[in-house]
């Protein structure tokens, strides 16, 4: 395998993130997914393309207040 592959990067890489990884196994509190969290933001993202446009300055003005508080 060349030195310079994508593959030995790859290789070298995960060996200089080994102790992270292995700390990371032995966890139970940490989760493999972050679905939860991308659940948790998904109300905002979907509903940004929403509030792009808003009706008036009032109701964007309203929007703006509302969720710099969240």
């Amino acid at each position: 395998m060349p030195k310079d592959s994508l593959t030995d990067i790859a290789i070298h890489y995960m060996l200089n993130q080994w102790t992270k990884l292995t700390v990371y196994c032995t966890c139970d509190e940490l989760r493999i997914s972050n679905i939860l969290a991308e659940n948790a933001i998904r109300p905002f993202v979907i509903g940004r393309k929403a509030w792009l446009f808003a009706d008036t300055p009032q109701g964007a003005h309203a929007s703006e207040v509302c969720y710099s508080l969240v």
